[in-house]
């Protein structure tokens, strides 16, 4: 009979093997951990006051400029496929977009989130957004570029299907912006690295 050499290897006369059979029956397959990368852009945004109602317009706002929509927010949705919740392990993941435009002129800072929504809701629902996690620095305008730490690797790991923007932790006009949605050439994009017994 062919020996298992660790969790991850057989030799059998000598050589490592991909599989064993016994006759015709495969009775072992080696398991590899192997590491993938997916990336995308976002396949839908929504806008929201801070009522939680949705605001219908062309960008991604951010924080709070006046009493009309409060504290606002929004949520990118990407097609993150279950691979990458089932994965055992998330590495890391990058998260662009293109900030159009920040009250301070010399740009300032954007609360970034998750969220589990897999299409655009009507209202926001903050028992499903993952509010606040970290702020990252906002141009006027610029690409807000950055590789998201741990707790962001949790969510995803945990389900998440996108990131959410906002609110701002007050009603300071220091962390009101807004950046280009999925209908604008500068598209968010996400990219995910991660591991797979396969």
């Amino acid at each position: 009979m062919p020996l298992l050499n660790g969790a991850d290897s057989l030799y059998i006369g000598g050589q490592a093997a991909d599989r064993a059979y016994l006759g015709s029956t495969l009775v072992w397959e080696r398991i590899r951990l192997v590491e993938k990368t997916w990336s995308g852009y976002g396949a839908w945004t929504g806008t929201y006051g801070s009522d939680g109602e949705r605001r219908n317009d062309s960008y991604a706002y951010y924080g709070y400029y006046s009493s009309t929509w409060g504290n606002q927010r929004s949520l990118v949705g990407f097609d993150v496929p279950n691979e990458v919740k089932n994965a055992d392990s998330i590495t890391s993941i990058r998260f662009k977009i293109y900030n159009r435009h920040h009250y301070l002129n010399s740009g300032g800072r954007i609360y970034l989130g998750t969220h589990d929504y897999s299409s655009r809701p009507g209202t926001w629902d903050g028992s499903r957004v993952d509010e606040q996690i970290n702020d990252y620095a906002a141009p006027k305008p610029g690409w807000v570029d950055e590789t998201l730490g741990s707790n962001f690797r949790d969510a995803f790991k945990a389900g998440a299907k996108g990131i959410a923007l906002g609110p701002g932790p007050s009603n300071s006009q220091s962390y009101y912006g807004y950046a280009d949605d999925h209908t604008q050439a500068n598209k968010p994009w996400l990219k995910i690295v991660y591991k797979v017994w396969e």
